[in-house]
């Protein structure tokens, strides 16, 4: 399977100009254009991250080759399926889509996100991930992407 590619294509922006106290030209009028990466779920490049198991992960947005400032997995959880115990790497946001899973801190506290339940981890968090159910449940992972060029490494914050 080769490695998936966003669709790139391109957005045209008009940006008016509105002042109600002044005669606008049509110079003070701009059309910019702007890029927009498309990527279709039957597209979505599949990986595996280490200490998951039972997970179908894939990049809508993500990759080595991917130079965008955030990045989107969605991941599939079947029933058992879980993330073992380990820090998150830089801030990062879990959205539940479908079914429920279990969000577990190192201290052994528990939360069970259900569909459109979302959780924030601030970067070096211990978390374990595990669908206890007997249905799949799907999760948009959402972090900063170290290789854009506008990233800054993280500094600690709550």
């Amino acid at each position: 399977m080769c490695a998936a590619r966003p669709l790139r294509t391109r957005l045209t922006v008009v940006i008016v100009c509105h002042r109600k106290h002044l005669a606008c030209t049509p110079s003070q009028n701009r059309v910019t254009t702007m890029p927009i990466d498309i990527t279709h779920l039957a597209e979505a490049a599949r990986f595996q991250p280490p200490g998951h198991h039972g997970v179908g992960p894939v990049h809508l947005f993500g990759g080595e080759q991917y130079h965008g400032a955030v990045t989107a997995a969605l991941s599939h959880y079947v029933p058992g399926g879980r993330a073992d115990m380990s820090p998150v790497a830089l801030e990062t946001l879990y959205i539940v889509l479908t079914g429920a899973l279990t969000l577990t801190e190192a201290d052994g506290t528990t939360h069970v996100l259900h569909a459109l339940d979302g959780a924030r981890l601030t970067t070096g968090t211990l978390r374990a991930v595990e669908n206890h159910t007997n249905l799949a449940a799907s999760m948009l992972v959402i972090r900063p992407n170290p290789a854009s060029p506008s990233f800054s490494a993280p500094e600690a914050r709550s």
